[in-house]
């Protein structure tokens, strides 16, 4: 299916590659701005339309326009699944505050607290925008062990992730997650695939990871690149729903 990028394709200093820009149907746009572009889109989840946002990790020139994102949209959860810096090259501009509060725009960011949690970093920051005195707070999980091939050592990592992160939702509204990775496909294609497909298992009982990634790839073209990515997202949608005893039942009959 052909897809529009023409917006994306005219920002290219707020884009580190061509690769997987935006669909201009489904891209992020940032209010009031006079160039309301960020490399970023929305993507569906089970129960709800647009419950993603999929954003390249900020590069230092965008770090302003991230928050700006995050802050407009009231996003409480960030979901982080590379390093700052990968094979040598950044993957990441650091956007949080290192020590003290670090300003980026309009936007100050204070790291509230860090802490390690099964296998990933749980981070609370508090955003303020000075212009306005508007303050909100997001929870930022950083995934360590998700390799850029896509390979993950231990499966439950993610699903712990997803875990804090629908507790978080839960307790801060049904506001856009905001995912991002090396290249928006990969890594965070096969989060939000595995989060809908565990969405819809619950609700139908039925675990059907084709139909999930084809509706995913409308709005994200490109999402899950390889066979072994593929099989790696039903791997973990599994260890997700055995965990629990009902699935196992579930399963058994």
């Amino acid at each position: 299916m052909e897809v529009s990028q023409k917006v994306g394709l005219n920002n290219p200093s707020k884009n580190r590659n061509d690769r997987y820009l935006p669909g201009d149907q489904w891209r992020v746009v940032l209010r009031g701005d006079k160039v309301d572009y960020i490399h970023a889109v929305f993507v569906n989840g089970y129960k709800q339309q647009r419950a993603f946002i999929i954003a390249q990790s900020p590069m230092e020139s965008t770090a302003r326009d991230f928050w700006k994102m995050v802050h407009d949209r009231k996003c409480g959860v960030i979901v982080m699944l590379c390093d700052l810096v990968e094979d040598g090259e950044e993957m990441c501009y650091q956007y949080w505050s290192k020590t003290g509060v670090a300003q980026f725009g309009e936007y100050t960011v204070d790291l509230l607290e860090e802490k390690a949690v099964k296998g990933f970093l749980l981070r609370k920051i508090a955003v303020y925008n000075i212009k306005t005195a508007d303050a909100h707070q997001v929870v930022q999980l950083h995934m360590v062990n998700w390799s850029p091939d896509g390979s993950c050592s231990n499966l439950t990592t993610i699903t712990s992730v997803i875990r804090e992160m629908t507790d978080i939702q839960m307790k801060t509204g049904n506001q856009p997650i905001v995912v991002h990775c090396s290249d928006t496909v990969g890594r965070s294609g096969m989060f939000c695939a595995i989060v809908t497909t565990i969405e819809r298992c619950k609700t139908e009982g039925v675990v059907d990871v084709f139909q999930v990634v084809k509706a995913l790839r409308v709005q994200k073209p490109g999402a899950v690149l390889t066979v072994a990515q593929y099989r790696l997202l039903f791997e973990a949608v599994l260890v997700y729903l055995e965990s629990f005893d009902t699935y196992s039942n579930f399963v058994r009959k």
